[in-house]
Order: C-alpha cells, then structure tokens, then sequence
C-alpha cells in the first residue's frame, strides 16, 4: 500500500466511520492477482458440490441471523435507508440459497468455461474494486451477479 488513507464519516450521524487505507490502481491488480491465486490453489475447486452447498447454505443463515445488525451498520455508514438494506441482505439471503441449491444440481462438465465470468477482471471492474470502499453493502446487494459498467 502507498501508507495513504482516508477517513470515512457517516452521512447519517457525521460521526466518522473509520480510516481506510487508499489503494492505487497496482494495489487493486495485487490483491486481484492474489486472490485468483489464492482461489486456483485454494480448497474450493477441490470442494465437493455438496461441501460447497453447505458453505453457501451457512452464509445465508448468519446473513438472516445478523440481518437487522447489518442494515443498520449498513445505513448508518452509507446513508441508505434502513427499509433498503433489509431488501438488500434479504436478496442476498435467497441469492446464496439459490446457488447452493444449484451448486448440488449442476455437475462441474456442464459449466464448460475456461474460467468464470465473475472472476476474469477487465479494466473496469478492476476499477470498480479499486474504487469500492469497506463494506457490505455491495457484497450484499447482489452477491451473485458480476461487476458490469
């Protein structure tokens, strides 16, 4: 990292948030690389579907179980209002169940891919995570759809 940062204020409350460290655009490429590393080599192409299911299936249920804490830390910190962010993390609730659902259905030979959508990033959505900040919201929004502009 360039040792820069920023301080995040909430618009709600004026009260600041946190520090964040600021990353420039070889930071984000870094962590993109890292991360498909860490993804290639990593257990989860190795997972069983149904493995991969539970997994899934896990993250719904502490999303449910923490909702209100998450679309209130959520519009706090963004501004958004509360009746949004509850939608937002119940989307992301059903969008894991959905695909844990799909990951015990489909079999690996009928996604012939060279490598997933979501994770092959062009400049834009490089960009795009450069440029995200801390958080859940956009984790949360829509978790299973990729980063488009």
């Amino acid at each position: 990292m360039n040792g820069r940062y920023v301080d995040r204020f909430s618009p709600v409350t004026g009260e600041r948030i946190g520090r964040f460290a600021l990353a420039s655009a070889a930071d984000a490429k870094k962590a993109v690389h890292a991360a498909r590393i860490a993804f290639d080599n990593g257990p989860w192409p190795q997972m069983d579907p149904a493995e991969r299911a539970e997994i899934m299936l896990k993250t719904a249920d502490l999303l449910q179980e923490r909702r209100e804490e998450l679309a209130v830390s959520e519009s706090v910190t963004t501004g958004t209002p509360l009746r949004f962010t509850h939608n937002f993390i119940s989307s992301a609730v059903k969008t894991f169940r959905y695909f844990a659902g799909l990951a015990r259905t489909i079999k690996p030979t009928a996604l012939a891919l060279r490598r997933p959508a979501w994770v092959s990033p062009s400049r834009n959505r490089l960009a795009s995570l450069a440029l995200s900040y801390p958080g859940i919201f956009h984790w949360v929004k829509q978790p299973g759809r990729s980063v488009r502009h």
